[in-house]
């Protein structure tokens, strides 16, 4: 609790000196009455007139005027100062427990909040859980519109997230640093008010918030702790919620999960991988594997999409599902792209030059404005022209920044780079975005493809060609896996397929052999990785 700071309570000492220097002189002067002290005073001056005790006394009587003019005043400075000093310890109180940006408690209060909310709710016959919130693309506020649109979203959020807190009984927040806040809450046995609140805090994160360049659009991942018996304490709590929010990150971010012992579990292996990671990268055991992209109804290859694998030397070939999210959180993805990248432009090199590469871009990626260079120079490093290279982004990586987006898009353009859509219909894009953006080709996501027979889902998929067509792209159906859906395509005027019907994703040498192929053989050859 912040102390009072009170300007009385010196005026209050200072007026008790003075009552007793009153009482004093009262005192004094009564005494002097009784025992006839002024008129002795008197017979000793007519006495000893030569003394001229008169102007004696005169000059006491001003020395003690003066005396007690400056008394008064050093009794005022006296005062200013105490409340001075009262003030800046206030201040020195309040900073060293409240966040300086928001003003919100700091983690050292939360912990004493914590302490005190556990003793009193098991007094009570209640509960404790703590909430660790986590802003979502909070990072490319700051690189893209400044550290001072980052504070303005940062104060924003704090004031939201404190008028929700304030609405509800037995809650704290509290600013631990950065992006983080966390909550601990109090409630009854069975309640879901963790739960409830969890929700409340995502759909108030991804409000828009007004800065100086317009406005921007975060988000936050939740995680929930629930407390078990007095011998829990703030730091485990906190652990155990941040291991659950970074699952909420993990299934697709604005969202909350609570924490499970399971997740520890996860989390080690995930640590343990990330430390690999970081010596798999420079030691080249991950590698480009190619899916064919072909032509429709021609069956010819004219392109490649690369996907990731991880040769290990103890857990064998690995999925991109087991690494690109921890190469993301680990900040790896750079590292991890750009030499997959010129790995892949250098297999492509043997390709006949009518044949595309295409790479995939984390969403992550697209807040770094030097994208577009890092690219071009990895190609040119690679030694392929820019014309024969796709970059697929997803709808997700778009709504995060739209105008980011726009500017590596731009860019990358500039350069001859073709750009894809990739697994359109799973995001929150809208046909304004395709429109402005100006996309090459659409990629159609085998959600759609693999449910066509017999679902409704053909005529979906007709409206999606429709209208890349429309808009001047061509578009590319993922996940193409039986004869049905490929004729199903061809008849509905799809460009390009691609799917495990003419090969799992394979090695740069199997590549060459599917290259070598005669054009409607390709399907026969199945090239299992």
């Amino acid at each position: 609790m912040k102390r009072q700071v009170s300007s009385f309570a010196p005026w209050k000492r200072i007026r008790k000196d003075t009552l007793a220097l009153l009482c004093t002189a009262f005192l004094s002067a009564a005494l002097a009455v009784r025992f006839e002290a002024f008129e002795s005073l008197m017979r000793l001056a007519e006495t000893y007139e030569r003394w001229e005790l008169d102007e004696l006394f005169s000059v006491m009587l001003i020395s003690g005027t003066f005396a007690i003019i400056i008394s008064f005043r050093r009794g005022r400075s006296l005062v200013a100062e105490i409340v001075r000093r009262e003030a800046s310890e206030d201040q020195a109180i309040t900073q060293a427990r409240h966040d300086a940006l928001t003003g919100l408690p700091n983690r050292r209060v939360l912990a004493d909040h914590f302490v005190a909310a556990k003793e009193r709710a098991h007094r009570a016959g209640r509960e404790v859980a703590v909430l660790l919130i986590d802003l979502d693309r909070f990072k490319p506020v700051n690189d893209i519109h400044g550290h001072v649109a980052g504070d303005i979203v940062l104060n924003v959020i704090g004031k939201r997230f404190q008028r929700l807190v304030e609405a509800t009984r037995g809650a704290m927040l509290a600013r631990l640093g950065g992006d983080e806040f966390a909550l601990v809450l109090e409630y009854d046995p069975g309640s879901d008010k963790p739960v409830r609140l969890a929700g409340q805090i995502v759909q108030l994160a991804g409000e828009s918030i007004p800065v100086a360049a317009g406005s921007v659009s975060v988000g936050a991942s939740v995680g929930i702790a629930h407390c078990k018996g007095l011998e829990a304490d703030a730091d485990e709590l906190l652990r155990q919620a941040d291991v659950a929010m970074y699952h909420a990150k993990r299934h697709g971010r604005a969202t909350f999960r609570s924490f499970e012992d399971a997740m520890d579990a996860d989390l080690r292996l995930r640590s343990q991988l990330e430390a690999e990671l970081r010596q798999a990268i420079p030691a080249g055991e991950i590698v480009p594997f190619y899916q064919p992209i072909l032509s429709v109804p021609g069956r010819e290859i004219v392109g490649f999409e690369s996907l990731a694998r991880w040769i290990h030397p103890v857990r064998g070939l690995l999925p991109p599902d087991n690494f690109i999210s921890i190469a993301e959180d680990a900040g790896l993805i750079d590292e991890l792209t750009f030499a997959l990248l010129r790995r892949a432009c250098a297999d492509a090199q043997a390709w006949p030059a009518s044949v595309k590469l295409s790479i995939n871009i984390s969403p992550v990626q697209l807040a770094n404005p030097q994208l577009p260079a890092q690219i071009l120079q990895a190609v040119h490093e690679g030694g392929l022209a820019p014309e024969r290279l796709i970059v697929e982004i997803t709808e997700s990586g778009i709504v995060a920044d739209l105008d980011a987006a726009r500017h590596i898009m731009t860019e990358l353009k500039k350069a001859g780079v073709n750009i894809a859509l990739d697994d359109f219909g799973t995001g929150y894009s809208s046909l304004s975005h395709l429109h402005d953006l100006q996309f090459d080709c659409v990629k159609i996501d085998r959600s759609f493809i693999k449910r066509m027979a017999g679902s409704g889902n053909e005529e979906l998929v007709k409206a999606i060609i429709g209208m890349g067509h429309g808009l001047g792209m061509r578009v590319t159906a993922e996940g193409v896996e039986t004869e049905g859906n490929l004729s199903a395509l061809a008849h509905l005027k799809c460009n390009h397929v691609q799917g495990f019907l003419f090969g799992a994703p394979s090695t740069a040498a199997d590549a060459l052999k599917l290259l070598a192929l005669p054009r409607r053989a390709v399907g026969k050859l199945r090239l299992v990785a």
